[in-house]
């Protein structure tokens, strides 16, 4: 077993398999000092060196929304059940993109979480399994920059939000444990096989046309939509545009279901992850 120091002198254990998992978590809000000045670095450091800085982080997403009325609203005149206007169909498709833009931003960026930083592999002793905390709390603030032009909007065209937009926080936090578990997986298999790094964004592209973004998923043939529900995103695409603008309830069943599937692809990655990582040093 491995053990690795934090700032302080403290030592602790981290444990592969099970038990190191149901542990982790208690692990990384040790290093919550640590994790809180990496995930503001990194935020800063996308939009270093330039005039608007953090601004950006929401002139990006009213830019997108802004494309996405234009051109599905008005130019191809998308229409959705139980959505008739132009402004609603703009929400549902940017609701779809804010999900997929989470997934992406945590999976295109994870090959470079271990190869991109050697100095924490070879110089410190580093708990380099909080990475991809660093990249998903990255993407979850950009998420929330999107939540916030998209609430606006809504405000605007439509009035107030269902009372039932309160479960969409609910149906984020099932995501978390999957994306951890891809980004752990991810990084550390690039390690030993770089050619990933290739694959990744063509894999994300994949995830985006095979998920109901740019589409309802009554259009998708009835014997292909259980096939859609192996893609990480169609169910939170799905169970989001019910909550955010249908004032519909989620799916329990189908929620507990995806936070499952969500925890045990968390327990893989993490398990690989901790197998890996006593060879990264020698790969690097």
């Amino acid at each position: 077993m491995q053990a690795f120091s934090r700032p302080g002198g403290r030592s602790y254990k981290a444990l592969p398999g099970l038990a190191g998992f149901l542990k982790w978590p208690a692990s990384a809000w040790r290093s919550r000092e640590l994790l809180w000045e990496l995930i503001r670095q990194d935020i800063a450091g996308r939009y270093r060196g330039s005039w608007l800085g953090l601004l950006w982080a929401l002139l990006l997403p009213l830019l997108m929304l802004g494309m996405y009325v234009l051109v599905f609203g008005y130019f191809l005149r998308v229409r959705w059940a139980d959505i008739a206007s132009e402004g609603g169909v703009a929400l549902a498709l940017y609701a779809g993109i804010l999900l997929f833009n989470f997934l992406s931003d945590v999976l295109t960026r994870a090959p470079n979480l271990i190869i991109g930083n050697p100095s924490f592999v070879k110089k410190v002793v580093f708990p380099l399994d909080l990475l991809p905390v660093v990249t998903l709390s990255a993407a979850g603030f950009h998420l929330l920059a999107g939540l916030a032009i998209w609430l606006g909007f809504l405000l605007v065209v439509q009035g107030l939000p269902a009372l039932t937009l309160f479960w969409l926080p609910a149906i984020v936090l099932v995501m978390v444990p999957a994306l951890l578990g891809l980004a752990w997986t991810v990084a550390a298999t690039t390690v030993f096989l770089r050619d990933i790094g290739q694959i990744v964004p063509l894999a994300a592209q994949g995830l985006l046309f095979l998920s109901p973004v740019f589409y309802p998923l009554s259009l998708v043939p009835e014997s292909w939509r259980g096939l859609m529900y192996l893609n990480p995103l169609t169910y939170p695409i799905e169970a989001a545009r019910q909550v955010m603008l249908l004032g519909r309830m989620p799916d329990l069943a189908g929620l507990g279901l995806y936070f499952c599937a969500s925890l045990l692809g968390a327990l893989l990655g993490y398990t690989l992850f901790r197998r890996l990582r006593h060879a990264f040093a020698d790969c690097l």
